[in-house]
């Protein structure tokens, strides 16, 4: 047991003066568990408690104070703004490039066709001559997709080229008529 003795200098009313003593007790070396006692001698009584429940009450709302949220004061500002506000909408027109090929009794015009990637070719059947048979396009080889019925004289097929390829086309009525696409 350690004992200490502090002598306080304030005086009380009657004079006397105030005597604290500290007693810490340690139990055990692994476990600390300190004990601290309070005691007052005094002359005049009353007065030393009366002061440190004061002082403790001040210390108690300090903390409260000091630990509090600060208040957030928020100004609203309204603020009628007279000026025109200008919209503007950009109208992006996507051109597409088309192409066409007229397909005749003796094959089609151009027979050669150079396009760039995303272009629409039509092919039109612009014989009107009952005696040569409808035409009807077809893609070989990495144009297998583009096929049609078969066309009546005006009627007329589109196919839009969506990559960079080398077709041939066929007339699949009469195979001797061919032509070429170039996609670039």
């Amino acid at each position: 047991m350690i004992k200490m003795r502090k002598a306080i200098s304030p005086r009380s009313k009657e004079g006397g003066f105030k005597e604290m003593v500290f007693q810490l007790r340690i139990f055990s070396m692994q476990k600390i568990s300190p004990e601290i006692f309070l005691s007052t001698k005094s002359l005049g009584g009353d007065n030393m408690k009366k002061i440190l429940v004061l002082l403790s009450l001040i210390a108690v709302l300090v903390l409260i104070v000091g630990c509090g949220t600060p208040e957030v004061v928020e100004e609203v500002v309204d603020e009628v703004v007279d000026e025109p506000v200008e919209i503007v909408e950009e109208v992006v027109e996507e051109v597409v490039e088309t192409a066409e090929v007229k397909v005749t009794k003796d094959g089609f015009v151009p027979d050669t066709l150079n396009v760039k990637v995303g272009t629409i070719v039509t092919w039109e059947n612009v014989d009107d001559d009952k005696k040569y048979d409808r035409p009807m396009i077809l893609g070989t080889q990495k144009c297998i997709k583009l096929k049609t019925d078969r066309l009546e004289a005006g009627e007329s097929y589109s196919f839009t080229f969506e990559e960079a390829m080398e077709c041939k086309i066929v007339n699949g009525i009469l195979p001797s008529q061919t032509m070429k696409v170039v996609v670039e």
